[in-house]
């Protein structure tokens, strides 16, 4: 219990609340027209889906970062009121998402610009050095590239958040996962970090009850959500390093590499919808219910196998191996059915 020492009470009024509203979230989805809409092949399901899940966690979060402004202060104020533009904003550019269907090259441009203008107004959003824990012993400073590629890391970050969210209960966990690990390795929890895990928790149980998706507004919110606090955290306390949070995200990001480049080799865009991802590939072996769980674990083993295993470069070769067998194993499998 000591990871809950520095917790305050105001993150679970606020999900008290954030439950309260989600009483009404076809009144709020009729309103808003926040239902996805099943428009090509990757879409599994054959009916409009609520999306109230990304504007929970869009109350949510605004409630608490204007709560923590006036009255926790746990955070910088700065940081705060940067975080609540970006949320806002990368929630409504997901909505017109949703609703308009943008263009990829459109939205890519959009996210691109919003950071380089948003990202310099707190220097603890910016990378300034890669610093790692065993791969590299170096330090690498990146100087005049540090908020270049500072945003190309939140941006490929945002589309591997994109590729997971296929299948019920996969992004949401995986979201939960990447939070929750932040915590276990500072050794405790912010305020921010429960309301966003408990927020989930709830996204999670409209999910797989196929009441709610997180949509693109709820993938975008949580995209830069989740980027930040690493990017803050990497900065202020290092308590997880590259080499780490790399291994943190492997398994998303090599599948998200994996698609990008089956892609290109087939000469479609990378932007094209299809059903060759993981989570895909599993639905041929197991439940629909139960593949986030399998998803989860799998994307879980890497960092695990840090734990017992000091190389990091053998913890990336052993958990490259499994994925491409697994894959092997699971497009073979789908062949003989």
């Amino acid at each position: 219990m000591q990871f809950l020492t520095n917790i305050s009470y105001e993150p679970f009024l606020i999900i008290v609340f954030t439950v309260f509203i989600s009483l009404f979230y076809k009144k709020i989805c009729n309103f808003f027209n926040l239902y996805d809409e099943p428009k090509n092949i990757r879409k599994l399901h054959k009916i409009p889906i609520p999306l109230i899940n990304g504007f929970l966690l869009l109350i949510s979060t605004n409630i608490y970062l204007i709560f923590d402004i006036y009255f926790l202060k746990e955070n910088y104020l700065r940081f705060n009121l940067l975080l609540i533009i970006l949320i806002n904003f990368f929630y409504l550019l997901g909505y017109f998402d949703d609703l308009r269907d943008l263009s990829p090259k459109l939205k890519s441009s959009i996210i691109i610009a919003i950071l380089l203008i948003i990202i310099p107004f707190d220097q603890n959003l910016i990378l300034k050095s890669l610093i790692f824990e065993s791969l590299i012993e170096k330090e690498i400073l990146l100087n005049q590239s540090s908020l270049f590629l500072t945003v190309f890391f939140i941006y490929i970050f945002f589309n591997f958040l994109n590729f997971i969210d296929g299948l019920n209960g996969i992004a949401i966990s995986i979201s939960s996962y990447f939070i929750l690990i932040l915590g276990f390795e500072r050794g405790y929890f912010y305020n921010i970090e429960v309301l966003i895990v408990l927020c989930l928790i709830l996204c999670l149980f409209f999910n797989l009850r196929d009441k709610s998706f997180l949509g693109n507004s709820g993938i975008s919110l949580l995209g830069i959500l989740i980027s930040t606090l690493y990017i803050k955290e990497y900065n202020i306390n290092q308590t997880i390093l590259c080499d780490e949070i790399f291994i943190i995200f492997f398994i998303p990001g090599i599948d998200m590499t994996r698609l990008v480049f089956s892609r290109i080799y087939n000469g479609n865009s990378i932007s094209n919808a299809d059903l060759n991802h993981l989570h895909h590939h599993l639905l041929k072996i197991c439940d629909k219910k139960y593949v986030f769980l399998v998803y989860l674990t799998i994307s879980i083993f890497p960092y695990i196998l840090s734990k017992f295993i000091v190389n990091y470069f053998l913890v990336i070769i052993v958990s490259l191996l499994i994925y491409f067998l697994l894959i092997y194993f699971l497009k073979r499998f789908n062949k003989n059915i």
